[in-house]
């Protein structure tokens, strides 16, 4: 089951296909193939054994998935960490993996350094760059001289942990086996329709499952190229799109707010896409997505960390009939969804509760944190904190986080909803509607508004009164130039909620 060996197959079917794409760098699955066995015997030369938690800190470089598919092929743990994190971040993050070789782009030694002032279990430091640093080797000088063979691994053997934001708790360590990881790439080549030959653009970062996993290295198994834009930029991405002839990409809300400023005048003319894969978006959002790339599915999907990503897709938002254009569609393969009320039964269709996952391609726990893994998966259920709706044809509308709820008067709002409503209204670029304390009700739905044109906050609360039952609509609404957000681009509204207490 070892993941690595998907790239051994394409190198041996289609040896001079094109595998990877960085800037004016590129890789055929035969180089790519061969790179990654002189890497995986470079860690087995320098004492990096099966099991062993190899930490990689860097951007979308080339070497990433070169990097992880070595560490893979020589049986070690992945441990991707955010390049965002300050060095006291990455030092506990470092400890609780049990770490004992780390690698990163040279732009972050720094940081990793004072992170590893501290770690003396930290034996193998490793940069991509070709500055020297004392008690540190470059990629390219590593001794090559170990076993370059596939390291034998089960479908239970870890290959990642990888740690979740953290924007609710703590971040906690997300196990992702290697049996996990390739059904995870099956269900994603198949619902992407992931072709031989097609070219899958990666903006979001490696660290995060949007850029690991959807369909991320999955895409290999297909023999897809994989495009990859080292930081997100919109002008850049409408480049590659168009210059590398991309046919598929996944997007989160943030990014696809900033190509929709970037995309009049014909932006998006001429393009090879055949498919953008996104998150939480709102219907109006899509509709004005859908014009602006003609023919395209847009594919509105649901997932998290412990999930490796999709739990449903909806495989396009513009041609969906109007009760399902709102919701996040079907269960992928190897999942099972339910929702369920406070005491864990399940609630029928129609009745909103908290969505659990089970099945093949769902983490089996936190790594080395019982008491969280017991909290979150309980009798095979992996209680995700979010609040849906199932339908009876088997659809999921999101309604709600459960720590988004309002609870207002004795009412719950649900912020989604707000937002949804906030956005059908012209000048809305974004909006996040977070609780507020109030004096007699407890909590009033407060929102922030990153406005495109001029409006006023009376205009858009008599707009939402008109779709909204009067205590949903927000008593106050605050316009800001952007909303804060986390390392993987979600809105975090912890942000938010401490700036409407102060």
């Amino acid at each position: 089951m070892n993941f690595a060996s998907l790239l051994d197959h394409q190198a041996a079917i289609r040896p001079g296909a094109q595998a990877l794409v960085c800037g004016p760098r590129t890789w055929t699955f035969a180089e790519a193939a061969r790179q990654v066995r002189d890497l995986a015997a470079a860690l087995r030369a320098h004492g990096v054994a099966p099991g062993d938690r190899v930490a990689v800190v860097a951007g979308n470089d080339a070497e990433y998935p070169l990097v992880a598919m070595a560490v893979y092929r020589a049986g070690a743990v992945l441990v991707p960490l955010n390049f965002r994190l300050a060095p006291a971040e990455l030092a506990a993050l470092l400890a609780r993996s049990g770490a004992r070789a780390v690698c990163c782009a040279e732009r972050y030694a720094e940081t990793v350094a004072a992170a590893l002032a501290d770690a003396p279990e930290v034996t193998l430091r490793v940069t991509f760059g070709d500055r020297p640093r004392p008690g540190w080797l470059r990629l390219a000088e590593l001794d090559r001289g170990g076993d370059d063979t596939l390291c034998p691994r089960d479908a239970a053997d870890p290959q990642r942990i990888m740690f979740t934001s953290g924007t609710t708790s703590r971040p906690k360590g997300v196990t992702i086996t290697h049996g996990a990881a390739a059904l995870n790439a099956h269900a994603q080549v198949v619902a992407l329709d992931v072709r031989p030959g097609d070219r899958v653009l990666v903006t979001a970062p490696f660290h995060h499952v949007g850029g690991a996993d959807l369909p991320g290295l999955g895409a290999w198994l297909q023999g897809a190229t994989l495009v990859l834009q080292p930081r997100f930029d919109p002008d850049e991405t409408l480049r590659l799109l168009a210059a590398e002839r991309v046919t598929g990409t996944t997007m989160v809300q943030t990014m696809l707010h900033l190509l929709r400023r970037r995309a009049g005048g014909g932006a998006l003319d001429g393009l090879a896409l055949r498919w953008v894969l996104f998150g939480a978006l709102p219907v109006e959002v899509c509709r004005e997505l859908a014009a602006l790339l003609p023919g395209v599915r847009l594919i509105r999907g649901y997932g998290m960390t412990e999930t490796l990503g999709g739990v449903c897709y909806l495989p396009d938002v513009a041609t969906a009939p109007p009760e399902r254009a709102p919701t996040a569609g079907w269960p992928l393969p190897f999942v099972e969804i339910r929702t369920v009320d406070p005491d864990g039964r399940p609630t029928p269709p129609g009745v909103p509760g908290e969505i659990v996952v089970r099945g093949a391609k769902v983490t089996a726990g936190y790594w080395n944190d019982p008491e969280e893994t017991a909290r979150a998966i309980r009798d095979g259920w992996l209680h995700t904190g979010d609040v849906g709706v199932l339908a009876e044809d088997g659809t999921l509308r999101i309604t709600d986080r459960i720590k988004d709820m309002i609870r207002s008067g004795g009412e719950n709002i649900a912020s989604a909803e707000v937002e949804e409503a906030l956005y059908g209204h012209p000048a809305v670029l974004e909006a996040a509607v977070v609780g507020v304390p109030h004096e007699r009700w407890v909590e009033v739905p407060k929102a922030y508004v990153v406005a495109g044109c001029a409006v006023t906050a009376d205009e858009l609360i008599a707009h939402c009164r008109g779709r909204l039952a009067g205590f949903k609509v927000p008593r106050e609404i605050e316009f800001v130039e952007a909303l804060p957000r986390n390392s993987t681009g979600k809105v975090d509204k912890s942000v938010l909620r401490r700036a409407g207490r102060s």
